[in-house]
């Protein structure tokens, strides 16, 4: 990732697409965990470097 991005702006992006990926995938799989419009993805993350 480039050096200007902002870590949480890079975890908001990757949760989001993914949650959508998931959704249209695994759809039948998800509906029996998830209603309606509920969160695929807790808010909060960890960014760890070393």
């Amino acid at each position: 990732m480039p050096p200007d991005v902002a870590p949480v702006k890079l975890i908001n992006t990757l949760k989001s697409q993914l949650s959508k990926e998931v959704r249209l995938k695994y759809r039948e799989h998800i509906e029996k965990y998830l209603w309606g419009d509920a969160l695929f993805w807790r808010r909060s993350f960890l960014a760890d470097t070393s």
